[in-house]
């Protein structure tokens, strides 16, 4: 009985080491222009027109980059007369990658570029509103839109993690006059930022067919 359970801890710590997600607040990154993780694994910079530029937001509130009428969110900047769209790069090490993105006081179409394959995202919302919907991928970039929702919050979950392992990604707000709330100044603040180990090929297949070969194994002898 002791074997049995000091077998299925071990395998089930290492699983779980495997798939526990590690986390990126808006306390991390609070005034920083340049936050790279504890664990030196992804590295984030604020940028504005596709150049590092400002800081992220200092309030702590919110993974935003600081500046314009709302330092709290990621943003067109379009009220200063051009075209400048916030946002932020990524840069994920090898052996991790983008999990999960929770997004908070939003509205407009997003994308998220750099990716080396489908990212298997899929969304979903604390209101059931269905407000993070039109989820595609192509060409290296996703794209979706978020419907102005500020009561709840929305999150997107990335299923491929190979999709931004050792990539450097950039989110960003994309303008778009094709209707619905905040198209034309589509805008975003974020809760929290998930990476996740990249399992290796067949991990968790493996450490669970050991664990049942050991019960067929064990049934064996009683028998």
């Amino acid at each position: 009985m002791k074997k049995t359970i000091l077998l299925t801890a071990i395998i089930g710590a290492g699983t779980s080491a495997c798939f526990a997600q590690s986390l990126i607040t808006p306390g991390d990154t609070a005034g920083m222009a340049t936050y790279t993780t504890p664990d030196g694994k992804v590295t984030m910079t604020s940028m504005v027109d596709s150049s590092p530029s400002s800081t992220f937001s200092t309030a702590g509130n919110f993974i935003g980059v600081e500046g314009g009428s709302n330092p709290n969110a990621v943003d067109t900047r379009d009220w200063e007369g051009a075209n400048t769209p916030e946002g932020i790069s990524m840069d994920f090490a090898s052996d991790v990658g983008l999990s999960q993105i929770v997004f908070k006081w939003y509205g407009g179409d997003v994308t998220i570029s750099g990716f080396t394959a489908d990212p298997l995202a899929t969304g979903m919302d604390s209101t059931a509103s269905n407000s993070l919907r039109d989820i595609s991928y192509s060409g290296g970039t996703l794209s979706f839109r978020l419907d102005g929702n500020w009561t709840g919050t929305a999150t997107l979950d990335l299923d491929n993690l190979n999709a931004s392992a050792d990539s450097t990604l950039m989110i960003a707000p994309v303008p778009n006059d094709g209707g619905g709330i905040y198209t034309s100044s589509p805008r975003f603040s974020i809760t929290e930022m998930s990476y996740q180990v990249v399992p290796e090929p067949g991990l968790a297949a493996v450490a669970f067919g050991a664990l049942a070969l050991f019960f067929v194994v064990r049934q064996r002898r009683r028998a």
